[in-house]
């Protein structure tokens, strides 16, 4: 998929819109830094300097609006 250019949270919503997350924790975390990893592979003055950790922003950013768009959904 191409990100380039695009904004960070239009990006996201245009991947998992490709398919369906599945259902265990350790799956989606993988997928989520697989995003956060092409994403800031494609737009690399979004997140400059940024080794991909747990607490780095495009993964919190990525698993947080999971998370948040979870919580709208219950």
């Amino acid at each position: 998929m191409d990100f380039t250019g695009m904004e960070f949270d239009l990006a996201l919503r245009l991947f998992l819109s490709k398919f369906r997350l599945p259902g265990e924790a350790q799956k989606i975390d993988r997928i989520m830094e697989s995003y956060a990893r092409h994403y800031t592979t494609q737009n690399p003055t979004v997140f400059p300097n940024e080794g991909l950790t747990l607490l780095s922003p495009p993964l919190s950013l990525s698993l947080s609006g999971r998370l948040l768009n979870t919580q709208v959904h219950c």
